[in-house]
């Protein structure tokens, strides 16, 4: 009963593979909004995030289509500022969860990466930086792998800021 409701809260703020259905057609990545459990607005945080967790997974367009009863089309500016975030996110993700010590520690790169994408576009950096406080074991390689996480975190939340500027100054 409790995950219903979450589910319901959260609309289409779902881990990769549990969105809506993606495609790609005539160069454009088609989204199929009609079993959101949001109203599809393209300006939305909810569809904004799912836009671009899907050109993340589908790679790089030029247009978007929201697939509805009425299809609602990105493209130009907007569009980039996805595929930007996109490629951002692609970029930060390692390609799969860490091994062996390192699948436990709640600072991994993974881990951490993981929560600053969770809410986006809202603002996660500051709950990844937070993990990275209370990580690690105190192991030379674990300084090492936090402190390489906390500048990607910092390179991560510039470009973030460049993307939004861009789109300001359009």
């Amino acid at each position: 009963m409790e995950q219903d409701f979450i589910g319901t809260l959260l609309g289409s703020r779902k881990k990769d593979g549990d969105g809506p259905e993606l495609s790609s057609e005539d160069g454009a990545m088609v989204i199929d909004c009609r079993g959101c459990k949001v109203s599809p607005v393209p300006g939305s945080s909810e569809c904004i995030g799912c836009m671009v967790r899907g050109m993340c997974t589908l790679g790089g367009h030029d247009r978007v289509v929201m697939r509805t009863g009425r299809d609602t089309e990105l493209s130009g500016p907007a569009c980039r500022a996805v595929r930007d975030a996109s490629s951002l996110r692609r970029w930060s993700l390692p390609q799969s969860p860490p091994k062996g010590r390192c699948s436990r520690c709640g600072a991994s790169r993974y881990k951490v990466m993981e929560r600053a994408w969770a809410t986006f576009p809202e603002d996660g950096i500051g709950f990844a930086r937070d993990m990275l406080d209370a990580g690690g074991e105190g192991r030379e390689e674990c300084t090492g792998c936090i402190e390489s996480t906390r500048r990607a975190l910092d390179l991560l939340e510039r470009r973030l800021e460049q993307i939004v500027q861009w789109m300001v100054d359009q």
